[in-house]
């Protein structure tokens, strides 16, 4: 039991520290803190592919075991893994020939509007499979920035880092992806009734 605490209380940054140097303790807690986390990114980003997104999970994991040293622990150990996570995504999409979208800025204040588009998405007459399904059909840039803000829970300007893009760029992508969800979600329930 202490044996645990001693790596339970520390951060993932000081735990990564420790892996670069060897410790598998160290690298089993950072195991055990994101494992569930990115299992469930990978299969939301890979179309549901369960024994793909567990494949990736792996190949993650040795990514960090053979990038430790190079991890710069004056910045958050997430945005790291979650970057490495989007790269691998974004490498499988190429290689799948999945077509990139190009986004243009936005202002700040438009923000508080879209988070309002997602709303509709919680409510009880849309079905958790339609809103999936929804997402799902998004081309990889806006599903990664829906997946990572709602489902993952990151702030705007950890998503702009972990994408290697403009915080505006998020922001314009991330509100013009929830105005599309609405519609198409609102179009969908509109058929059914």
């Amino acid at each position: 039991m202490l044996f645990n605490k001693k790596y339970s209380t520390r951060t993932d940054e000081e735990l990564m520290k420790l892996t670069a140097k060897g410790d598998r303790n160290a690298f089993g807690e950072l195991y055990q803190r994101y494992s569930k986390r990115m299992l469930n990114f990978f299969h939301f980003n890979l179309k549901r592919d369960r024994y793909k997104a567990e494949d990736f999970l792996q190949d993650l994991f040795l990514k960090i075991i053979e990038k430790s040293s190079s991890f710069d622990a004056q910045k958050k150990f997430s945005t790291w893994i979650y970057t490495i996570s989007v790269n691998m995504c974004k490498n499988e999409y190429r290689k799948n020939s999945i077509e990139k979208s190009i986004f243009s800025d936005v202002q700040e204040e438009v923000m508080y509007i879209a988070d309002g588009y997602l709303d509709l998405a919680k409510q009880d007459f849309i079905e958790k499979e339609l809103l999936e399904k929804s997402i799902n059909e998004l081309d990889e840039n806006r599903r990664q920035i829906i997946i990572l803000r709602y489902f993952e829970g990151l702030q705007l300007s950890e998503i702009a880092e972990v994408l290697g893009c403009p915080l505006g760029t998020v922001k314009s992508s991330l509100f013009n992806t929830l105005k599309l969800l609405s519609k198409k979600l609102e179009f969908s329930h509109t058929k059914t009734n």
